[in-house]
């Protein structure tokens, strides 16, 4: 067999070789190397201007003695903590008005006033001073292309590396700082990433493995296809040759694993995949059909009530009926501005501030309040095989993504879990999402993540396995059988 990977769009494909070429793309991509050249004085002072712009519109809105800002190339990092979300969001929306910024980070953390004493900025500067003296004194990394910057002794790294062994060795000197929790690197995080780890497996397996980004995709002569590198992999890099061109109707399984935003390029990635006669796992038709907020709405006894809408009114009606009310956007992912309303007040920013930064309608739920039961389930082909429960970082914190550094716990899956399991298991079936994660809070449905599931690292820690077998058993297993119906 052969097979390929991508991940901004990942994708693992299996040919008849004998042996597994995967691909890689998007956020591998960019995971390898930030850039392969030098910082010029023309990109620090386009970079300190932008920097300039936003310190001023953060002072303009009492925001500014609160949030660091670090740009590099274009892209903007926003750390620091606040006590609302709306703050939150206004932060990110004068970063989002300066002109040429290609991404906004936000790692602004939302931490009640009264808690906020508990943040140890001494220990975190002590940590961000270490780090810099260590880049410092290594000839073979430029430590004036990097920014280093540290938030409860989470560390974010940001810049321009000249090679991959020098971001290797830049991250492992952050991680061996004492005191570190965790490195963020805007990339992936080797230590956490189910994506990693479904790699390592199947190179472990005799697998090749290449990687593309989703703008290498594409459809020619009706053939979809894709320029894609060959890599190998460690513990904390991709390993990458020069680019191949590579014909994806020769694969036998595609993995897509992209976060949103959904948006047109997703959508349209979807199209082009459907045109490949390999498996892929999940069905691009049903991933497209099925964004992760939305096909809930499939089993409306499971979920709590649930409003969508970019409608004021709507939103102020259904706030009057429950008092207690999360809104969300409708495509984003990983806790991005999730935010609690139980002031009638704050309906109209938050709305017209998540609006105008996705530019789609919000999700409004009931709160859910008994966030201490909440989980995370795996299913493969419709039957759950893991299960933990997640507890939120601080208290005080509603969102308990692993993203934003919730922790974890083993948890046994009680009446109502297995309920929901059976009641989307054939239907998830059905559509082809063979690999699917789901949340669960206070016995309601609330996502089914069909694009890009994590928690199989966590999953692993807590139990002691190695659940990456038992998904390969089943991917290879379905990629056999989807060969000889075709």
């Amino acid at each position: 067999m052969r097979l390929i990977t991508s991940f901004l769009l990942a994708i693992f494909l299996i040919t008849q070789s004998g042996c597994t070429t995967l691909i890689i793309g998007g956020v591998v991509a960019t995971a390898t190397a930030i850039t392969m050249q030098d910082k010029s004085l023309g990109n620090i002072i386009d970079d300190t201007t932008m920097v300039i712009r936003i310190n001023k519109g953060l002072l303009k809105h009492g925001l500014f003695s609160s949030i660091k800002v670090k740009v590099s190339e274009g892209r903007v990092l926003l750390i620091g903590s606040v006590d609302t979300p709306e703050k939150q969001l206004t932060a990110e929306k004068i970063a989002w008005q300066q002109k040429e910024i290609k991404e906004v980070i936000n790692e602004i953390r939302v931490i009640p006033i009264q808690m906020a004493s508990m943040l140890d900025t001494t220990v975190d500067g002590m940590i961000t001073a270490e780090i810099r003296t260590r880049l410092l004194g290594k000839r073979n990394i430029k430590s004036i292309n990097y920014s280093v910057n540290t938030v409860d002794r989470v560390v974010y790294l940001m810049g321009i590396a000249q090679n991959k062994a020098e971001l290797k060795a830049v991250i492992s000197i952050a991680r061996k700082v004492k005191g570190v929790k965790q490195v963020m690197d805007e990339n992936i995080n080797f230590e956490t990433d189910t994506t990693f780890v479904l790699i390592k497996e199947a190179q472990r397996r005799g697998h090749e493995v290449f990687v593309y980004a989703p703008n290498n995709l594409a459809l020619k002569l009706n053939h979809p296809i894709a320029l894609a590198q060959k890599v190998s992999i460690d513990d904390f890099s991709f390993i990458s040759k020069e680019d191949v061109a590579i014909n994806l109707n020769e694969m036998d399984i595609i993995f897509i694993r992209q976060d949103p935003p959904f948006d047109m390029r997703y959508i349209t990635t979807t199209y082009i995949l459907e045109k490949t006669s390999a498996l892929v796992i999940n069905n691009p038709t049903e991933i497209r059909n099925c964004p992760e907020k939305l096909i809930t709405s499939l089993f409306p006894e499971l979920i709590p009530p649930t409003l969508i809408t970019e409608n004021i009114s709507m939103i102020r009606d259904f706030y009057c009926s429950y008092k207690d009310i999360i809104l969300k956007p409708l495509y984003s992912y990983g806790g991005n501005d999730v935010i609690r309303i139980r002031d009638e007040n704050s309906i109209q920013v938050v709305v017209d501030l998540m609006i105008a930064k996705y530019e789609c309608p919000v999700i409004v739920q009931s709160f859910c309040k008994n966030i201490d039961k909440d989980k995370r389930i795996l299913l493969l082909y419709g039957q759950p095989i893991g299960v933990i429960k997640r507890v939120p970082k601080v208290s005080g914190e509603i969102r308990t993504n692993m993203r934003l550094g919730a922790s974890f716990e083993p948890a046994q899956m009680n009446d109502r879990d297995n309920q929901i399991c059976n009641k989307i298991g054939p239907e998830l079936k059905k559509r082809g999402l063979i690999f699917v994660g789901i949340d669960i809070i206070d016995d309601f449905l609330l996502e089914i993540n069909t694009t890009s599931p994590t928690g199989v690292v966590y999953i692993n820690k807590l139990y002691n396995i190695s659940l990456e077998k038992d998904l390969w058993d089943v991917f290879e297993e379905k990629a056999s059988s989807h060969q000889l119906n075709l």
